[in-house]
């Protein structure tokens, strides 16, 4: 019976040993795996992150150039508008001279046909009191 006793204790201490082994290096195969897999996930969560963050500083650029060109559209937008204005006022200022101008030119002009219809009818005036004159003395 010591005999059975002991190699029983003999093979529970060697049983003991080989799964304290076996323990072992599942700990240290597991510890590594742990660590690869605490990397993967912690590099995920970091490729999220930035995918967000790259796609909020996306949509802020992309709102920063809507901006710009909104800016540089409405000043282009003014500059049209004000040359449009003076483009405007010096046609109108030029239409008022020519109407002056030409309502000035009508204005001698008609005075021109009048002082010509008056002189010819003072001219006519003239002629026939000096044929009268040369009638009567004719007499």
């Amino acid at each position: 019976m010591q005999t059975l006793a002991r190699e029983n204790r003999c093979t529970i201490m060697i049983q003991s040993v080989v799964r304290g082994f076996i323990a072992r290096r599942w700990v240290a195969v597991w510890k590594v795996k742990r660590a690869h897999t605490i990397v993967w996930c912690q590099a995920c969560i970091r490729r999220r992150l930035t995918g967000k963050k790259w796609r909020l500083q996306c949509e802020t650029e992309k709102i920063a150039a809507t901006q710009c060109q909104s800016l540089i559209r409405r000043f282009l937008a003014k500059c049209f508008a004000y040359r449009s204005r003076r483009i405007a006022a010096s046609s109108r200022i030029q239409k008022s001279w020519r109407i002056s101008k030409s309502r000035m030119i009508c204005k001698i002009q008609r005075e021109d046909v009048n002082a010509t219809i008056i002189q010819c009818f003072g001219r006519k005036e003239i002629l026939t009191k000096s044929r009268y004159k040369n009638i009567r003395e004719d007499k």
